[in-house]
């Protein structure tokens, strides 16, 4: 396996298990454990532009939640 197959494997692989993972709380409410957040306002939508882009690149299972 090469480095770009490798990379877009942790790529993927971060989407799926961490930031699409959803749990249910003890009160039956869903929830996203793990989320990126930015404090930067102006940085805010750029950020979620690619994360969305390098979840699709990726082939990651699943949407981007913000």
């Amino acid at each position: 396996m090469n480095d770009n197959d490798r990379l877009k494997e942790c790529v993927k692989e971060l989407f799926e298990k961490y930031l699409h993972r959803v749990e249910e709380s003890d009160s039956g409410k869903l929830f996203y454990p793990i989320a990126v957040s930015c404090c930067r306002a102006h940085m805010v939508e750029p950020l979620g532009t690619l994360l969305e882009e390098m979840c699709k690149l990726s082939g990651a299972k699943g949407e981007v939640h913000g």
